[in-house]
């Protein structure tokens, strides 16, 4: 098993605040971190009062966790206590910093004119930690730190001294926190915000230098240089004078040679791409590939981490592919002759970054006797494929496999203990993603990590039948949300509500204004998913369920009476408040049965067994699809369901399929439900559906059952449907 990872992330804790703590207290280094951040002390000013904030009780407290014996180890409350204990002293080191400097204002020698043209009151906290962590991981992960700033979540920029404002020349470091969360929930964004990907100035400088960078972090051989005016004007097709003075930059990156495999060699030429015009919008990059030797390989780098790339694509000729924004890729060939010509379909470049042992998972997170997270393979790669014969699709794809998750149950009487299995809990899920430039982003799998644990805790009338840990990555955040089913018996009443408890959203600030600083946490009520009603008074029986889904904004209810026999009613309705292009809108789905203990008599051994019908607002009907409901017994969803409490998520699952939201198309459906005999031997669910604007539907269930329903030895059933289809002159009928 890894090291406790609270261990491991107090051990980067203490290397990133060590070297704070002589900075504050040695003036001359305090000025030397100003300095280096990008700000002149004032005139006659040595410090800024930081002397005063202690980070030893930072280090002390880290020190008691990482030097802690085996037995203290084993002892989760003695390790939980000093973890506790780190926090708190983070909070009040946190505290104390910032009473320090709104403190600044105060202090003699800074001046009103410094404080306004530094805003040094609000940006000293914020650039200390952004330069500590970026210095942190630049110095003990290189590829982590060239992605980071490749996503444009680390950013380094240089500043030239400038006395009128106090500003010292500097390189100044920056975390853009909000872009952790927009990284995963749109990778695309990237390009348009880090780089300015479809404006009229976009920094194609910086984007091929954070390319080069990230790809010679893992070993490639890369350079750089400027695009030639005669292969930019071949590659434009037009003349452009401005190359000599204004060269497009360009990189030259041998992705296998740099990476020590002599018989394959796959590189690629990249180079910014001029506007079309002064004024346009639509500078891009281009790109000219290359492979000789095997088409697919895979190789270790370290530690059970490989590197792959795919490729089939002929470019003897020279291949060129001139990506701009909005209007796609164009691919040119035959770039050593005069013209163009085409290429053939089915060309890919994909490169990954896999990681995978047989005898060992990765281990992401870990707290020893408690939990952890770990997966088996990882797989995070992109690249381009040739869609059409002439376009190019940009591929991101991530897939996460063999993941599992650990609670362990420690000896002792504690709450944990006793609501959890003896052996723990585990669950296993799996992972993906694929973002494109064409469909957008995709999740596979389950999109997060969901963990149900069976507790069955009486409270007197209240069962606590089970608690539900989630953690799913949304566009403003990641939340975690703690949730439980609660039952009740309340005498004739049985109630329960599912899933309601509490949510903690965490998000990210780039002014280091989040309550735990870079990091903010909300926590807020978590309504329930579901709430179910029984109830037995021996003259009424039946019971309800009410279903929500606040995201898709869905809701669902399904009500069940049985008034003493002599009439049975069944309601079940749907309503939507989110149209299917994500606009606000109302739609309802209504369906309303009523069945008769007692049969009323029509004549000639003919009964009314019950009435019903169903009502659709901003809802249309999926022909198709009812079909099918006809052949596996959806139907029965519709006509007149049975136990529809039991039943109620495969009804309303039936219900959405077959009549989904439809601005402006509205459903009338009257139906019957005719018996024969005494007790009856033969019934027929009748209902017509008509759609406004559209289609009419007949749908039916006939059904024998002898001697009778009840101890029914011979049951025939058969389904039908019949349509007319106005828009196709159609009529059809069929059965099953």
């Amino acid at each position: 098993m890894s090291d406790d990872t609270l261990q491991k992330i107090s051990l980067v804790l203490a290397d990133i605040v060590a070297p704070l703590d002589s900075m504050l207290q040695n003036p001359k280094e305090f000025k030397g971190l100003i300095e280096q951040i990008g700000w002149q002390l004032p005139p006659g000013v040595d410090e800024l009062g930081m002397a005063a904030v202690n980070v030893g009780n930072i280090i002390d407290a880290i020190i008691s966790i990482v030097d802690a014996s085996p037995e203290e180890k084993a002892d989760s409350d003695i390790m939980m206590g000093r973890y506790l204990t780190l926090l708190e002293q983070v909070i009040i080191f946190l505290s104390n910093i910032k009473d320090t400097i709104g403190a600044i204002n105060t202090l003699t020698g800074v001046s009103e004119e410094y404080l306004t043209k530094t805003q040094i009151v609000d940006l000293l906290l914020v650039r200390i930690f952004d330069y500590l962590i970026i210095k942190y991981v630049q110095s003990h992960s290189y590829q982590t730190f060239t992605a980071l700033q490749f996503l444009g979540i680390f950013e380094i920029q240089e500043f030239l001294e400038d006395a009128t404002i106090f500003q010292s020349q500097h390189r100044r470091h920056t975390i853009y926190y909000d872009r952790l969360v927009s990284c995963l929930s749109d990778p695309g964004s990237v390009m348009s915000n880090v780089y300015g990907w479809g404006s009229a100035n976009p920094d194609l400088n910086k984007l091929l230098i954070n390319l080069a960078m990230i790809l010679q972090g893992f070993g490639a051989n890369v350079a750089r240089g400027k695009l030639r005016r005669k292969r930019e004007e071949q590659l434009l097709e037009r003349a452009v004078p401005e190359s000599d003075s204004d060269p497009m930059p360009a990189i030259d990156i041998s992705l296998i040679n740099g990476l020590g495999s002599e018989p394959l060699d796959v590189g690629l030429r990249t180079f910014g791409l001029r506007a079309t015009t002064s004024t346009a919008t639509d500078a891009g990059l281009g790109l000219i590939p290359y492979i000789k030797g095997s088409p697919e390989i895979v190789f270790p780098i370290f530690g059970g981490w490989s590197f792959g790339i795919k490729g089939s694509l002929e470019a003897d000729g020279g291949v060129a592919l001139l990506l701009r924004p909005d209007t796609g890729l164009d691919v040119k060939v035959d770039l050593l002759e005069e013209g163009f010509g085409s290429i053939v379909s089915g060309a890919e470049l994909l490169l990954s970054f896999l990681y995978g042992r047989d005898d060992e998972p990765l281990n992401l997170f870990n707290i020893e006797g408690v939990g952890g997270l770990s997966i088996e393979k990882f797989k995070l790669g992109g690249g381009i494929g040739l869609v059409d014969s002439n376009d190019f699709d940009i591929i991101v794809d991530g897939e996460l496999t063999g993941g599992k998750f650990e609670l362990g149950n420690e000896k002792g009487d504690g709450f944990i203990a006793k609501i959890l299995p003896e052996d723990g809990i585990s669950a296993l899920f799996d992972l993906g993603f694929t973002w494109s430039r064409k469909h957008g982003l995709v999740m596979r799998g389950s999109g997060g990590l969901e963990v149900q644990i069976p507790t069955h805790i009486s409270l007197g009338p209240i069962e606590i039948q089970n608690l539900l840990v989630a953690i799913k990555i949304g566009s403003e955040g990641i939340p975690l949300e703690l949730g439980a089913n609660i039952g009740a018996n309340l005498g004739p009443l049985q109630v329960v509500v599912e899933n309601i408890g509490a949510k903690l959203n965490f998000s990210f600030s780039n002014t280091q204004s989040g309550n735990l600083g870079p990091l903010d946490l909300k926590p807020g009520f978590k309504p329930p998913t579901g709430v179910g009603l029984a109830i037995d008074t021996g003259v009424v029986k039946g019971g309800g369920y009410l279903y929500f889904d606040f995201d898709k904004e869905e809701y669902a209810g399904i009500l069940e009476l049985d008034l003493n026999g002599v009439v049975s009613i069944k309601a079940i309705g749907l309503i939507t408040t989110k149209m299917p292009d994500g606009s606000k809108g109302f739609s309802l789905l209504l369906i309303l049965t009523a069945e008769f203990g007692s049969p009323i008599q029509l004549g000639l051994g003919f009964t009314l067994s019950g009435v019903g019908g169903l009502l659709g607002l901003n809802r249309t009907m999926r022909l198709e699809v009812i079909a099918t409901g006809i052949r596996d017994g959806g139907i029965n969803s519709i006509m007149f369901p049975q136990n529809v409490i039991a039943n109620a998520p495969r009804i309303i699952s039936d219900l959405k399929k077959y009549f989904p939201v439809e601005e402006g198309t509205f459903l009338i459906g009257p139906m019957v439900k005719i018996g024969w005999g005494t007790p009856n031997l033969v019934t027929v669910s009748l209902g017509v559906i008509i759609e406004i604007p559209g289609d009419i539907a007949i749908l039916g269930v006939l059904k024998v059952a002898l001697p009778d329903e009840d101890s029914a030895i011979i049951v025939i059933q058969v389904n039908f449907m019949g349509a007319i289809e106005f828009d196709k002159k159609r009529l059809w009928f069929f059965a099953s």
